[in-house]
């Protein structure tokens, strides 16, 4: 008789044994689908940021490059970086700055930022403005020679110079004429006075030099006629390109009848 109590006490424990292990199993199972689905949650919400996240180009050098060098397309490299990450000052598009300037040196790797190019932030001198092909000359101006001190940085005039000289006359003999005609035509201003900058609600006031832009070949011309000569400016409209080729006028021209 105590043989079979102890056999069913034994039958018994083992059943619980087998119960607890059923519920620690189910309760493992449940725990691992817990699991899963809360990785699963964490990898399609982190999913989710990534696929919003806003990226923007940025380009580095591709090489060291000096100061003072002209910007071509395969100089930088482009990268794709998250918009927070990026500089505010970044150049995102190279192709809007190709052909400008790189004013600071920057080594391999380094990111191009706007600051760094002439022209871009101003305050970087008059040697920037000159276009290339061209030179910076400087001549005295009135305040009739200047359009009543009406021109700007940017505006284009066309100069026309007033010469005393002689010429010979058919029995060879010399006369002494006034002549004036048209010197150069369609050139830039870089510069009134000092001031490099267009801002044309700044109250005009009296002005002695202004800068040209002129190619070397145009250069001398206009200093000598400066020199020799009275020079008046001809403000062109924007929007104006033609060039003029026009007889000079002589002070006894104004006299005879057409």
């Amino acid at each position: 008789m105590a043989c079979k109590q102890l056999n069913y006490h034994n039958e018994a424990k083992r059943g619980d044994t087998a119960m607890i292990s059923k519920k620690l199993l189910v309760f493992a199972i449940i725990l691992s689908l817990l699991t899963a689905g809360s990785v699963y949650y964490y990898l399609q919400n982190l999913e989710k940021s990534l696929n919003t996240t806003e990226y923007v180009n940025i380009f580095t050098a591709s090489k060291d490059i000096p100061a003072n060098t002209k910007i071509t397309g395969e100089m930088f490299i482009k990268k794709q970086i998250p918009v927070e990450y990026a500089h505010n000052d970044s150049v995102i598009d190279i192709e809007k700055v190709k052909g400008k300037i790189i004013k600071v040196p920057l080594v391999a790797g380094e990111v191009i930022l706007k600051s760094h190019l002439a022209g871009e932030k101003g305050g970087d001198g008059l040697a920037y403005t000159v276009p290339v092909g061209k030179r910076a000359i400087t001549i005295s101006v009135s305040e009739v020679s200047a359009v009543a001190n009406m021109v700007l940085p940017g505006d284009r005039v066309d100069i026309i110079v007033t010469l005393d000289m002689e010429e010979k006359k058919a029995d060879q003999s010399k006369e002494k004429v006034t002549k004036n005609g048209f010197l150069l035509q369609k050139l830039e201003i870089l510069a009134v006075g000092s001031r490099m900058e267009r801002n044309s609600k700044v109250k005009a006031k009296e002005i002695t030099t202004v800068t040209l832009a002129v190619s070397p070949e145009e250069a001398p011309r206009l200093a000598l006629a400066s020199e020799r000569g009275t020079i008046r400016m001809l403000l062109r409209s924007p929007i104006d390109d033609e060039i003029k080729d026009l007889t000079p006028v002589r002070l006894q021209d104004l006299l005879e009848r057409r």
